[in-house]
């Protein structure tokens, strides 16, 4: 995973503050002219990006509730890489050639990140994503699961920073990446498809409803 769609994906995943703002339609207004309330709400309550669950696997085999928060957000749509270039250049800020190039580059690979927050456990699920890519899969509606091919974790503090080093031991939640291959074809037939990430004894799940993916006439993944 390079660094620019880490950075990407990390800044999107700050912009995730939880709280969902009031809806909008984005397509309706230039990117860089996004008020925060309608950054929030498209990195919080969107079809790209929204609440998950966060269960435990108990003795008996059964899931309980953790009592985290957790964000899940499709970070290689075109959407969500245009909220974290306008966090970037904040509210009306240049859109610059470089800026530009950067959004124009085809999608090699959709990428998924999970933001998770609350309990003390959450900053130990930084270290389980690279062995978790072989039980985390996009599963569309009656179709073969799509396995992820890579999975990486980051501890970060409450404004949703990466932290390394000694100041991982104050780490307030974790932010999970993963990748899957793009050229498995997802399309709005589909209707649905189910994002699920077993981390040891945490199950993470949300339902993307992909027929309502669509920005600016196109679907965006």
């Amino acid at each position: 995973m390079s660094r620019r769609i880490l950075v990407t994906v990390v800044l999107v995943a700050a912009c995730s503050a939880g709280g969902l703002g009031a809806t909008t339609s984005w397509d309706s207004k230039p990117f860089n002219t996004w008020t925060d309330a309608e950054l929030n709400s498209l990195t919080t309550g969107s079809p790209w990006a929204g609440p998950g669950s966060v269960s435990r696997i108990k003795q008996d085999g059964t899931l309980a509730k953790t009592g985290d928060s957790v964000i899940i957000s499709w970070t290689s749509a075109l959407p969500l890489r245009q909220a974290a270039v306008r966090e970037r250049i904040g509210l009306n800020g240049p859109i610059t050639k470089e800026v530009e190039a950067y959004l124009a580059q085809p999608v090699s690979m959709f990428i998924i990140a999970v933001k998770v927050t609350g309990t003390p456990e959450a900053k130990e699920l930084a270290a389980r994503a690279g062995t978790a890519q072989v039980a985390t899969h996009l599963t569309p509606r009656d179709k073969t699961p799509i396995i992820a091919l890579r999975g990486e974790g980051y501890p970060i503090d409450v404004m949703g920073k990466v932290l390394s080093g000694e100041d991982a031991v104050n780490a307030a939640g974790s932010v999970l990446l993963f990748a899957f291959s793009s050229s498995n074809a997802i399309s709005a037939k589909d209707r649905e498809v189910e994002f699920v990430s077993q981390l040891d004894d945490v199950i993470i799940k949300r339902t993307f409803h992909v027929n309502e993916m669509i920005y600016k006439g196109k679907l965006e993944l």
